[in-house]
């Protein structure tokens, strides 16, 4: 090899100059979609865990608030998605989400309900007791969403 070759050599090996080799060439953008995969891919996964582990925590939730309602409730109201309530004047649960907005009971649930029928007892619920309670009647509701 002359020595103006291993000079030119030993450059291009350094980088301080460049190779007249064609550069490969830069993929499409189709194919640059990689490391956005590799961020959402995580997402996805934690997605797949939790939405689960959410729907079963709203299904127990509203299982608390049926058996907080059959307990507390049920004899003067219907509690169910059918039935009459006993006392006349008793709205049945599945009414309530037609008749009021949901949340709009907490408060009165929370600081006890003295209205409502008129040998209604006052009752005061603790806040857990009161999402689980809300939770049932809003599972109650047959409107479409």
């Amino acid at each position: 090899m002359r020595r103006k070759d291993r000079f030119l050599h030993l450059l291009r090996l350094t980088g301080l100059l460049r190779s007249r080799v064609p550069r490969p060439p830069q993929p499409s953008k189709v194919l640059q979609t990689g490391p956005a995969i590799v961020r959402i891919l995580p997402l996805v996964a934690w997605a797949a865990i939790l939405l689960p582990v959410a729907a079963e925590a709203q299904q127990t939730l509203v299982e608390r608030g049926r058996q907080l309602a059959s307990r507390e409730c049920a004899r003067c109201h219907a509690v169910s998605r059918t039935g009459e309530s006993p006392h006349a004047k008793a709205p049945a649960f599945r009414l309530l989400p037609q008749r009021y907005p949901v949340a709009h009971l907490a408060e009165s649930l929370v600081e006890g309900i003295v209205v409502g029928h008129g040998d209604m007892p006052e009752f005061l619920f603790e806040p857990d007791d009161v999402e689980a309670l809300l939770a049932y009647i809003a599972s109650l509701d047959s409107r479409p969403r």
